[in-house]
């Protein structure tokens, strides 16, 4: 059917499909920025957490682009709430 009904993905597939490396992805998992399920030894992360993670990611950098709009001072940090 060409659609990828994929439920949970290895970090390997995340880290591919975010395109960052195995440990970046283990670092947010860690973190619990990046909510993740153990199966026996297995580490799997479902796609929907992944697309909940990037979703805040966008909010997150949005809101920096509006910060950096509004503060012509140059500072770099972004808060959110």
């Amino acid at each position: 059917t060409g659609r990828d009904d994929t439920l949970l993905l290895s970090i390997g597939k995340a880290a591919q499909l975010l395109d960052v490396s195995e440990r970046t992805v283990s670092r947010l998992i860690q973190r619990r920025d990046l909510p993740s399920i153990k199966i026996g030894r297995s580490v799997r992360i479902e796609m929907q957490a992944l697309n909940h993670f990037l979703d805040n990611c966008r909010h997150y950098n949005e809101s920096c682009v509006e910060s950096a709009v509004r503060n012509p001072t140059g500072e770099r940090a972004c808060r959110i709430g």
